[in-house]
């Protein structure tokens, strides 16, 4: 490029062109037809925001305004980045086509605005061509995406407010078949959440929109790690009919024309379901034969004669009670009730594995493990009152300080693992059912117990005599 040319670019002096112009008409028509990716005088006035550079240059070439520098940038592309909107009004007048033209990224001048906020810039594009909001990058991510990605919040508000088309804009996807709700959900932006949710409320697809990994807005809210935000947009879009993407999964029709990976996804997850359901069969089976021997036959055996005469209170006994019954009879009660909890919740493992269908929920799923360890604990308590028990006197004095804490400390955590599985057993039947049908159901319990036990009460009711006379009576 000629120096006095360029220096009137960056000056954006029109007087300097126009006697550049009178003293070679065909300056311009050589920085055209020059062959080398430069900037042209249109791409350094567009940088400096000289308007009426722009115009004069235009009118004169307007095969510039579409000419691309060495990042592959249109004129209107450096113009939307520096935030010059008279330049940007000026090349739109002359062709307003220009908004669709891409860089060597693959973004078009739209995009350049919104990614540095530049407001009045894009209020310009979308007025004269609001189709170009519609074109996303070369990589997939629509205008809006862009607007989240680079922190450009006022921008995305304006192109909300600005494109009215049925809510269409608002359900583009990116590459990963995100939409503007996910991202915003794991950002945890409550107020522009709550935005898009107030205009998406009827569009429960968009709401419950899946990405490639399955998940929804809902999903990825509950991951958020400000709990706060996380509560508020959770609720919000529960308010608005949003639901995980397991939910949505569990009540699709099965696809039998899946692909193979899908098909090689789902096989191993059945196998891993398989493996984990035969290694809790075996626990439970081996924690079931051990107490079902140590009830029948407990520590230090059982009498073989009976002794009923001759005998102090004591020391009298029938054949087949347990020894240990007598010699410990505290250790012994503790013995039986850890050793029959063990017993019955391992039975109750089997019974749950052997149907199959325990885990295709994974509350239950987490029901079982908690059961397993009440199961564990139990054995373990019992295993050591009857190492106690089988210890001579010397060691039970030293051992005695070992064995109490162990049995004070095991039926804590028998217990709280009790209360644990309850919890778990209760939160899923709440889900379930769901509050509301919960408390109607209780609450119909209490009309049904209240009104059986007025007529008990009543004295037609107890007195069948009266009750027929006042029928007699009243006939």
């Amino acid at each position: 490029m000629d120096g006095k040319l360029y220096e009137a670019a960056i000056t954006g002096n029109v007087s300097q062109l126009h006697e550049l112009l009178r003293e070679d008409a065909n300056i311009l028509d050589r920085l055209l037809f020059g062959g080398a990716v430069r900037e042209n005088p249109l791409h350094i006035a567009a940088r400096f925001g000289h308007s009426n550079f722009v115009r004069e240059i235009s009118s004169r070439k307007l095969e510039f305004a579409r000419e691309s520098n060495s990042q592959g940038r249109c004129p209107l592309h450096v113009a939307s980045e520096r935030g010059h909107v008279e330049v940007v009004k000026v090349l739109l007048e002359r062709d307003a086509d220009v908004c669709f033209v891409r860089d060597g990224e693959g973004r078009t001048p739209l995009h350049m605005a919104a990614m540095r906020g530049r407001l009045k810039v894009l209020e310009e594009l979308v007025r004269v061509r609001p189709t170009a909001a519609w074109v996303p990058t070369d990589q997939g991510d629509p205008i809006l995406h862009l607007c989240v990605n680079h922190g450009q919040w006022e921008a995305f508000k304006m192109l909300v407010g600005s494109i009215n088309d049925n809510n269409e804009f608002l359900k583009l996807k990116d590459r990963d078949d995100n939409t503007i709700l996910h991202l915003l959900a794991a950002r945890a932006e409550y107020k522009d959440v709550k935005l898009l949710v107030d205009r998406l409320k009827t569009e429960e697809g968009v709401v419950n929109s899946m990405n490639v990994n399955g998940s929804t807005a809902l999903d990825i809210a509950k991951a958020i790690r400000t709990r706060y935000g996380r509560f508020k947009i959770r609720r919000t879009l529960r308010k608005f009919g949003a639901k995980k993407g397991k939910e949505i999964s569990r009540n699709r029709p099965k696809n039998r024309t899946s692909s193979k990976p899908q098909l090689e996804g789902s096989s191993n997850d059945s196998q891993s379901r398989d493996k984990s359901q035969d290694a809790l069969m075996v626990v439970a089976i081996l924690i079931a034969t051990v107490t079902y021997g140590g009830a029948l036959n407990p520590p230090g055996g059982v009498w073989q004669d009976d002794k009923m005469s001759d005998c102090s209170s004591s020391q009298c006994h029938n054949s087949g009670e347990a020894i240990m019954s007598y010699n410990f009879p505290i250790i012994y009660f503790f013995y039986s009730i850890s050793n029959t909890i063990a017993f019955l919740v391992s039975s109750i493992l089997i019974l749950m594995l052997v149907s199959r269908s325990s885990f295709r929920r994974r509350v239950l799923k987490r029901y079982l493990t908690v059961m397993t360890w009440i199961a564990v604990s139990s054995m373990l308590l019992t295993y050591c009152l009857s190492a106690y028990t089988l210890c001579k006197e010397d060691l039970k004095r030293e051992f005695k300080w070992i064995v109490g804490p162990v049995i004070f400390f095991g039926w804590i955590l028998i217990i709280a693992l009790l209360l644990v599985s309850m919890l778990h057993f209760a939160k899923s039947l709440i889900r379930i059912i769901g509050i509301k049908r919960l408390f109607d159901w209780m609450l119909s319990l209490l009309s049904r117990s209240r009104d059986s036990e007025d007529q008990r009460a009543s004295p037609l009711h107890s007195q069948p005599e009266l009750q027929q006379v006042v029928t007699t009576s009243s006939s």
